[in-house]
């Protein structure tokens, strides 16, 4: 055993962000952590390494302990860039041959040849390991249990992520299925009760002209019989009452843009040509060619540095060899929160510039995890992650032909990564995005345009039958 942890609790305030009443790691194990954002997963790791103190509880730890941490301060400032930084972090790790790696998002700043990289380093560990990662395909390669926090409960689930994410789905329609069959009892007890009440309130008083042995035979009968329908509809009125309330689970509404917010009738909405660029002698484009077709869902991949960004930035500003077609609307996103009035609330936001009815601003907002009194709140009291999903949903809902997206997922958790994924799926207009994210490409792209070597390569179909491709030619 390399960790133990004992009755462990940690709060700050009144909020309690770790419960474990045990949690073991043995050589070989290999556990994901996972979680929404500011849920606590960060905050486990510091208890294992000592930065956090907890309020009951202790942690033993046997062997070699290494971390790698999502940011450090010890960074060698000569490693420029962000993907430079997490690389040095991680060989730092890996080179101090630990028996325990706790990971925190190692996977920042890194291109998709580094995180295959990293997946097939944490897949040849021998220790064990503890994972911090919004990388899907990651936790899937590497992982045998999961660890998740939801609502403030830690549970642990002895299985692959996928297959964590089965059960969990098992989960919700078992849910389901007990808060159908509560209303579906209570609405036949409500009915029942109703019925008994109106077969009752049927039954007639003796009339005043009749005799008094008439009377006498009308009570023993009718009277009679309404008191037991009284009974009855009293009964069956506890018995209502008297069931154990069942939660309706969240359900999502259905996605259905109006497609003639979007309409555009043009087969390519923008065609590159020729396009170079440089940053003093450095190229980065040299004599680039591809199309955005109307309708699809177009990733821009490649390497670090390789020239995505700026290649986004030279389609929007439509430079000499861009070509778009007639009256062509693109809408921009890069991280940038200046869209945003922080003044004012989250509806109020998204329907500033909104193509289309509330009712539809709100259920896209809902799907973005920006529910119920969630849109009321200020901007200006979201979290970051929620200020990008709110200014994602501004650009969604402009009714733009075009969306171009630089790395929308930056700093959204696993739920808000397949949310978004759900909303663009839906989306009745053309997307051109970079992402690093496998699984983020996989689920919204259907063609793949690869900046390799100052030039660019296109490729009809998503990331995974591109790298089968790739595998079959060596």
């Amino acid at each position: 055993m390399l960790l133990e942890m004992i009755d462990m609790e940690k709060s700050y305030g009144e909020r309690t962000v770790v419960s474990l009443k045990r949690l073991a790691l043995y050589h070989g194990d290999k556990l994901a952590v996972v979680g929404k954002n500011g849920s606590g997963k960060t905050t486990l790791l510091k208890l294992i390494t000592g930065e956090e103190e907890p309020d009951t509880g202790r942690v033993i730890v046997r062997g070699r302990l290494r971390v790698i941490k999502q940011f450090d301060k010890s960074d060698d400032t000569r490693a420029h860039s962000g993907g430079e930084k997490t690389s040095v972090r991680i060989a730092r790790a890996f080179d101090d041959m630990p028996d325990l790696l706790l990971a925190d998002e190692p996977t920042t700043h890194l291109d998709i040849e580094n995180i295959e990289k990293l997946e097939s380093q944490l897949g040849a560990f021998e220790g064990a390991l503890m994972l911090i990662s919004h990388d899907r395909m990651l936790l899937q390669s590497v992982c045998t249990k999961v660890l998740e926090i939801e609502n403030g409960k830690w549970t642990l689930y002895c299985s692959g992520y996928y297959d964590y994410l089965a059960q969990k789905d098992r989960e919700r329609a078992a849910s389901m299925a007990k808060y159908e069959a509560y209303t579906e009892e209570r609405n036949r007890l409500k009915k029942a009760a109703a019925q008994k009440a109106r077969q009752s309130a049927r039954i007639k008083r003796a009339p005043k002209r009749m005799g008094n042995s008439e009377t006498r035979l009308h009570k023993m009968g009718g009277q009679s019989q309404k008191a037991k329908l009284d009974c009855a509809a009293k009964a069956a009125r506890s018995r209502m009452e008297q069931l154990e309330p069942v939660e309706k689970p969240w359900q999502e509404k259905d996605i259905s843009f109006d497609l003639r917010a979007t309409a555009i009738h043009s087969p390519v909405l923008v065609s590159v040509s020729g396009v170079s660029k440089s940053f003093g002698e450095k190229k980065v484009l040299d004599d680039c060619s591809f199309m955005v077709p109307n309708g699809q869902k177009t990733a821009l991949i490649g390497p670090n540095g390789a020239g995505k960004t700026t290649m986004l930035e030279l389609i929007v500003a439509r430079v000499h060899g861009v070509q778009t077609c007639a009256n062509l609307r693109i809408g921009y996103f890069k991280q940038d929160m200046s869209t945003l009035d922080l003044g004012r609330s989250v509806l109020e936001n998204a329907l500033a510039d909104a193509a289309y009815d509330q009712q539809f601003v709100r259920t896209i907002l809902a799907r973005l995890l920006l529910r119920r009194d969630d849109v009321h709140r200020k901007a200006s009291k979201l979290s970051g992650g929620e200020r990008l999903k709110l200014a994602l949903a501004k650009i969604i809902l402009s009714g733009f032909h075009l969306l171009v997206l630089d790395e929308p997922t930056s700093f959204l958790d696993i739920d808000s990564r397949s949310a978004l994924e759900a909303v663009l799926r839906a989306y009745p207009g053309s997307v051109l995005f970079v992402s690093h994210d496998r699984a983020f490409i996989n689920a919204v792209a259907n063609r793949i345009v690869c900046i390799d070597q100052n030039k660019t390569h296109t490729f009809e179909g998503n990331l995974e039958q591109l790298e089968q491709v790739r595998r079959e030619n060596g």
